[in-house]
């Protein structure tokens, strides 16, 4: 078991950063196993680099507002119709 297995399940649901290879991986604590940690993403594009001095900014507001989220149903299968018809009919024109 990890010397921080204990610290790290007092700290589940919280959002931390983890220290793993040279980089540096924001997130919320989802669950603590004895085989490692379970991070839940914080919504950046990339990790950083651990020498990186960017602070770890976080907004309460970020995990709970869902408000103006605009979604759009789309059926994928007519995008694949007009490849299937080429790849169909495609050996008749040779």
């Amino acid at each position: 078991m990890h010397p921080f297995y204990r610290q790290a399940t007092s700290l589940v649901g919280r959002p931390v950063y983890v220290h793993a290879n040279g980089r540096v991986h924001y997130g919320v604590l989802h669950s603590v196993t004895t085989d490692g940690v379970y991070l839940r993403s914080l919504n950046r594009q990339t990790t950083v680099k651990a020498d990186h001095a960017d602070p770890l900014n976080l907004d309460p507001l970020l995990f709970t507002d869902t408000g103006n989220i605009e979604l759009e149903e789309v059926f994928w299968p007519f995008f694949f119709l007009p490849w299937l018809a080429i790849g169909a009919l495609g050996p008749w024109w040779w």
